[in-house]
């Protein structure tokens, strides 16, 4: 079984360009349709929380469903598919591309080629998913409610609210209408959910107004400790059913205790032994990406314009890199599948020691060893903690399933969900023809052909002809990239 779980992680592991959101329909392949790890409705969840707690979401959705279907060995088979090589291949690839040798904007330019026709391939993976979600919120809160709290979240996401945030104020609003309060208090609940959205919009930026970071804080607080409330507040309806793989809190807390013992164990003496490790430059990358990460609500979106101030800031105390050159980093991390977090992580940490060893501190051994063990434990610091969180807030949603708050949040979920696949798609497909249109010979029209038919295409492939494996797509997409565009 733990062998399946890597196999079906490391296979939707290739087709996660951009994160949790869009890797959300390779997942839901694998773990739904595929092997029947997790229904429907448990997934519903398990996308809806890990994109409001702190940290890259695909990784807490692989350590979530993984766990559910083997056990702690599946929970790390699971997170290692979708971390490891990526995290890997993204050194390796900036190395070459950086290297002395050749030019940087012609292994850029072979770089696009062969990712840009997986978009549409996705893009394919997000409509099949959406579609299934309007009938399923159709069947739940009927099809013109599911198709206006759509367009209402959509809306939201491109005034610059981030996913978690709008997440969260669903979240708010479906639990605290079905507790047993007050109507006046009830309705009240508007007031910080729309104090929410406002201050982590653009509309800020674009009135001018300075919003002090405890304000913003505050009503996220306000929300948690008010949604926490009206679950304990409202009385749980029937018998939970019993549900194959669930596990109670007490055993997830003794598991993670063991692989936070294990994680030590390894780490510790790693950092103290080595000089470029216990370095305070790269303590000081250590701690300010782990704080970065438990910050980050929402994944990579949120998290690049906190790495870009803490890694190329003006303010930083580390200034690891120029701007230009971090931005260069970012543009093939996002050229490549898996999570941000976890890829800029491995090769920021990867650079640290590399330029500790310039600066002329001594050391023993290959570098190359220490400064791939400097990036595993950067990928460990911002992955784990968000894997905690993960299995410990699901282990408790569990116990509160029955709660008139929960069914309420389940059902209302899916049009947001809806709508942040929509966001996800017309991203992707905009990248697709913008990219497709800075190659030579192709004009405007012929991008937007070209995205149209690529489209077109891999959705009739998924269609129609269901038996072709997902990476002998990927290889297609990838050799039409090079060949032919």
């Amino acid at each position: 079984m733990i062998l399946k779980v890597f196999a079906a992680f490391l296979r939707a592991g290739f087709l996660g360009f951009g994160g949790g959101a869009a890797i959300a329909p390779a997942i839901h392949k694998e773990a739904v349709d595929r092997y029947g790890w997790v229904d429907d409705g448990t997934f519903n969840d398990v996308l809806a929380l890990s994109n409001t707690l702190p940290g890259p979401a695909a990784p807490q959705m692989a350590a979530v469903i993984g766990y559910r279907a083997a056990g702690i060995g599946g929970m790390l088979a699971a997170v290692s598919a979708l971390v490891v090589p990526m995290a890997v291949l993204v050194v390796v690839l900036i190395s070459w591309i950086f290297s002395a040798v050749g030019e940087s904007a012609d292994k850029m330019l072979i770089l696009k080629r062969s990712t840009v026709a997986v978009f549409p391939l996705v893009s394919a993976m997000l409509c099949r998913l959406m579609l299934k979600f309007y009938r399923q919120g159709s069947e739940a809160i009927g099809p013109v409610r599911t198709v206006l709290f759509s367009l209402v979240c959509l809306a939201l996401l491109y005034l610059g609210v981030d996913n978690g945030f709008v997440i969260l104020a669903m979240i708010s609003l479906a639990i605290t209408s079905a507790a047993p309060w007050p109507r006046w208090l009830c309705y009240g609940m508007v007031v910080p959910v729309a104090a929410l959205l406002f201050v982590h919009s653009d509309l800020v930026s674009t009135l001018s107004m300075a919003v002090p970071d405890y304000l913003e804080w505050s009503v996220v607080l306000w929300l948690l400790v008010a949604g926490g409330v009206g679950l304990w507040t409202t009385p749980a309806e029937g018998d939970l059913p019993n549900s194959t793989g669930e596990a109670g809190l007490r055993p997830v807390l003794g598991d993670l205790g063991r692989i936070w013992a294990a994680v030590l164990a390894v780490c510790v003496p790693l950092v103290m032994l080595c000089p470029l490790l216990r370095s305070s430059a790269y303590l000081a990358l250590l701690a300010g990406m782990t704080f970065t990460g438990l910050m980050t609500f929402g994944g990579g979106p949120v998290f690049i314009p906190l790495a870009i101030g803490l890694l190329a800031g003006p303010s930083s105390q580390i200034f690891l890199y120029t701007r230009e050159r971090l931005m260069q980093y970012i543009a093939i991390v996002n050229a490549l599948p898996s999570p941000i977090i976890s890829k800029l992580s491995a090769v920021s940490g990867w650079d640290m020691v590399q330029r500790v060893a310039d600066s002329g501190t001594a050391y023993s051994g290959p570098l190359w060893l220490w400064a791939s063990a400097g990036g595993a434990i950067l990928v460990v610091a911002m992955v784990l903690p968000a894997v905690t969180n993960s299995l410990v807030a699901f282990s408790c949603l569990d116990r509160i399933k029955r709660s008139p708050g929960m069914k309420a949040m389940t059902k209302f979920i899916l049009p947001v969900l809806m709508a942040i696949f929509l966001s996800v798609f017309i991203s992707f497909m905009e990248t697709t023809f913008h990219t497709v249109a800075s190659f030579p010979g192709q004009s405007a029209i012929s991008s937007g052909l070209q995205c149209v038919w690529l489209f077109c295409l891999f959705l009739w492939l998924q269609t129609r002809l269901r038996r072709i494996p997902d990476p002998l797509l990927i290889l297609a997409a990838v050799a039409y990239g090079i060949l032919i565009l």
